[in-house]
């Protein structure tokens, strides 16, 4: 048989071996060929062959259901891990004992180290002592309520400079997944932000000149600190109203500040 054309078509098609003499070393040779059931012709032989072809009929149809669930599963997760990789921010999802489950290629490179070695490791043994307990910290706190949160930190990885990243924490089901957004440069600019400003305040307390803002919608009047101390007004009474600057106003100059403002 397994010279023959047959062979060949038997090892592709399901097929129910029928017989009229029993022959067990067949019947193990048939069901190797992969024959799903194996039938002695008998006097009821035509009462059990319905039952027999329903039965490998509910059985195929079973397969294949299973066989499509399994394709669409790994289409799923052949797209899954496709969005993975695009990603620039680090993904990396971390069991409830700590250990990185998934992780993507921005990932690896915010740890350092190559996925296969990421894999597995635990997250306290990953993160630089010191600088890495607060995010611990925040990590735990995730487990414990259930609770979305962020975390900024400072880290040095081995790459010889501190660089700042925001680390969003999400409770799934698997555990928390962390995703991993380097911010350095945001935190150069509101660094630079806040000592511009603090050089702006220094400037006009040593030349004895503020700025003020109005908003129109609200009202309001925003001052510099040098200009609240101009006017005798305490940081405590912002927000400040636009009458309250104009009481404060010389009688002989509100005319000017009216055409002014009407201009």
């Amino acid at each position: 048989l397994k010279k023959s054309a047959g062979y060949f078509l038997f090892s592709k098609v399901p097929f129910v071996i029928l017989t009229g003499q029993g022959d067990e070393k067949v019947a193990v040779e048939m069901m190797k060929l992969g024959a799903r059931d194996y039938l002695i012709k008998s006097t009821n032989f035509l009462e059990i062959l319905p039952q027999v072809a329903h039965r490998l009929i509910d059985k195929l149809s079973s397969e294949e259901e299973l066989k499509n669930a399994v394709q669409e599963k790994e289409k799923s997760e052949q797209r899954y891990r496709l969005l993975l990789e695009s990603m620039s921010d680090g993904v990396f999802v971390l069991s409830p004992d700590w250990r990185v489950l998934i992780a993507n290629s921005a990932a690896s490179d915010f740890f350092n180290l190559p996925i296969d070695k990421l894999l597995k490791s635990s997250i306290k043994n990953l993160l630089p002592s010191g600088s890495g307990d607060k995010c611990l910290s925040e990590l735990d706190e995730a487990l414990k309520t259930h609770q979305s949160t962020s975390v900024i930190c400072k880290f040095d990885f081995g790459k010889g400079q501190d660089e700042y990243f925001e680390i969003k924490i999400y409770p799934v089901p698997e555990g928390l997944l962390c995703i991993s957004t380097k911010i350095s440069g945001r935190v150069e600019m509101e660094n630079d932000l806040i000592k511009s400003k603090e050089q702006l305040a220094d400037a006009q307390r040593i030349a004895h000149l503020g700025n003020w803002e109005w908003n129109l919608n609200s009202k309001h009047i925003e001052c510099s600190d040098e200009m609240l101390d101009i006017f005798g007004l305490e940081i405590s009474d912002r927000p400040i109203l636009y009458s309250k600057i104009w009481r404060l106003i010389h009688r002989d100059d509100r005319s000017l500040l009216r055409e002014t403002f009407a201009g």
